[in-house]
């Protein structure tokens, strides 16, 4: 603290070490802490891929991959939800970490897995268990996504009685208008040719392929702006092609909110 002018002016002090040396060290001692109990940590670092979009990243990937191969009881792992970040971050021989994991790919939890987990909290709430149809929509409107089959079902729970699939459609479908605006605002965030393609694949993707022949006579893209858009989009992880080398969008509010008619 200091006095100007009958001015009080407060200076806060930087640490003089970069945030990589502070990761390094810390590590540093956590595992030589490890090693002298005898123990094992596991360090587990979700969205991960949020350190490639830091300016220090690089060096601080240095840190970790210096620990990671230098220790012996801190076993790493990285997760994220951007698999193209992801990917650049672990594929890419021009940065530091490289090579240095195992690769474990989460696909969505299958329909199979999530029934019993539902029929089970079904039971506890109305003491029976829920149709199988009216499960099978909540998984096929949700599309297996985790965050959305959470959501859907947290409202369904709500219900004083068991959950019908007019239920389903209906809380979807007010979901979706009071997410409609939030939606938007993300979409605004994209290039013009990027909203318009993430549109048109939401509308036409199901039928159409983006670079196909009919799917750009209607959306007039030319094939050199459709495949960049395409890219793009991958990228940041609003697409992905599935097993059929089909184009699927993977926010499912997203594909509900511009292929339903009565939303539009």
């Amino acid at each position: 603290f200091t006095m100007e002018n009958a001015q009080v002016r407060v200076q806060f002090s930087k640490s003089k070490n970069s945030p990589a040396k502070n990761i390094l060290s810390s590590l540093k001692k956590l595992d030589e802490i490890l090693q002298a109990k005898n123990k094992t940590a596991v360090f587990f670092m979700d969205e991960f891929q949020r350190l490639a979009q830091i300016s220090e990243s690089a060096t601080i990937e240095g840190a970790l991959r210096h620990i990671a191969q230098s220790s012996k009881n801190i076993m790493f792992v990285f997760s994220g939800s951007n698999r193209h970040l992801l990917n650049s971050m672990f594929d890419d021989k021009n940065k530091p970490l490289y090579k240095l994991c195992d690769r474990m790919i989460l696909d969505r939890i299958s329909q199979k897995d999530y029934l019993p987990f539902i029929q089970k909290k079904a039971e506890k709430k109305w003491g029976k268990p829920v149709s199988e149809d009216v499960v099978e929509i909540i998984l096929s409107t949700a599309e297996l996504h985790p965050y959305y089959v959470n959501v859907l079902c947290y409202k369904l729970w709500m219900l004083h009685d068991l959950p019908s699939k007019e239920d389903v459609e209906s809380i979807w479908h007010k979901y979706a208008m009071e997410e409609k605006t939030n939606i938007l605002n993300e979409i605004d965030l994209l290039s013009a040719n990027q909203a318009k393609m993430l549109i048109a694949i939401a509308k036409y993707g199901e039928e159409l392929l983006p670079t196909g022949k009919d799917f750009l006579l209607l959306t007039k893209f030319s094939l050199s702006s459709a495949a960049q858009a395409i890219n793009t989009l991958e990228k940041k992880d609003y697409i992905y092609s599935n097993d059929n080398n089909k184009y699927c969008i993977v926010d499912p509010l997203i594909k509900y909110i511009f292929s339903h008619k009565s939303i539009r």
